[in-house]
């Protein structure tokens, strides 16, 4: 026999935030907490996918850093190339690097995850800023974005800023 206590809620019950749950309610809300539990882990997942995305911005800027501008371009995702052509981003990029010079140092500043980028595709995105001196700019902000194309991460954009 069950005794009664505490307004009413039999004392064998599980008490929890104000809520009586008894034996077949305990197990129900387990597994509703347990499937609300898996349903997040997607969210968590991205960083999971930023040490590759960050290797991919990383190779990228070296090869800028070198003045390897084809293969910049190469390492590109489809997204990147389509937005400008192979001929006018090595012209562009050797006149940007001709007014600032070449890069003294570089830091990780921020990164983000994000599903959405103005301009873009839906898709998985990491946004990096790099704290980059140059020789004849001085201190500026290198924005560089990856995407996942396929199972790889790509370059979709490069901005240099200040």
């Amino acid at each position: 026999m069950t005794r009664i206590k505490n307004g009413g809620v039999p004392q064998d019950c599980l008490t929890s935030a104000g809520f009586a749950l008894a034996g077949w309610k305990s197990a129900f809300m387990k597994k509703i907490l347990l499937l609300l539990t898996l349903m997040s882990l997607p969210a968590f997942a991205a960083p999971s996918t930023e040490a590759p995305a960050l290797a991919a911005a990383n190779d990228f800027v070296k090869l800028v850093d070198a003045a390897q501008f084809d293969k910049a371009y190469d390492a590109f995702s489809n997204f990147g190339q389509k937005a400008v052509g192979k001929e006018q981003f090595v012209t562009m990029m050797r006149d940007v690097q001709d007014k600032i010079g070449t890069q003294t140092s570089r830091k990780l500043k921020s990164k983000q995850f994000t599903h959405e980028l103005p301009g873009a595709p839906k898709g998985d995105y990491w946004v990096f800023d790099y704290e980059t001196n140059f020789s004849k700019k001085g201190p500026s902000v290198e924005r560089v974005t990856s995407m996942l194309e396929g199972k790889a991460w790509k370059v979709a954009g490069y901005v240099l800023a200040k």
